[in-house]
């Protein structure tokens, strides 16, 4: 298991990293993020585990990337598009809280009690996802081992630099001031 120190407030990611992601076009984050869901769960698809999200409308924001966007499952594909404006579950949180529901480090009962991830709408949905997505193992994934060590060093940076924010008065966010 990957490990990564639990805080109170969950990093953000760096304004300097935000800015660009501001200005991309939703066609440019969504189009490599729904090719990357496809492989990465390519045989759960097969095996028609994700068939409970056929046709249902999710809307995925991650706060800190300034991204938004629904996804469902058609014809046994993971469909990444805009934003819904009213759907059935609602799903919002960190980058940084994100990698640690996928690397394993916390688990989204921990996460959401914080409130680092949200959900609003059908809960009954939730649940489907958050059972399905607990009975994964990260190593039985595609793209390993640089999913986990991608994960693992994204999770470290993120703790260095909040460690290091923690120590140096200058350093702290809005949120901290």
């Amino acid at each position: 298991m990957i490990e990564s120190t639990a805080t109170k407030t969950s990093p953000e990611l760096p304004r300097l990293l935000q800015a660009p992601l501001r200005i991309l076009p939703r066609a440019l984050k969504t189009a490599p993020l729904q090719k990357f869901l496809n492989t990465v769960f390519a045989e759960q698809l097969a095996d028609d585990e994700l068939d409970f999200l056929e046709e249902r409308r999710i809307t995925v924001a991650v706060s800190d990337a300034h991204l938004e966007f629904s996804l469902t499952v058609m014809e046994n594909q993971l469909i990444a598009g805009p934003a819904l404006p009213d759907p059935e579950l609602r799903i919002q949180s960190t980058i940084y809280s994100l990698m640690q529901l996928a690397a394993g480090t916390e688990d989204s009962d921990t996460l959401f009690f914080r409130r680092h991830l949200k959900m609003t709408g059908d809960t009954e949905l939730g649940l489907f996802i958050k059972n399905f997505l607990e009975g994964i193992s990260i190593e039985s994934l595609p793209l390993q081992p640089a999913l986990g060590m991608g994960l693992s060093f994204g999770l470290r940076v993120a703790d260095t630099t909040t460690r290091l924010r923690e120590k140096l008065p200058f350093a702290r966010t809005r949120r901290d001031r």
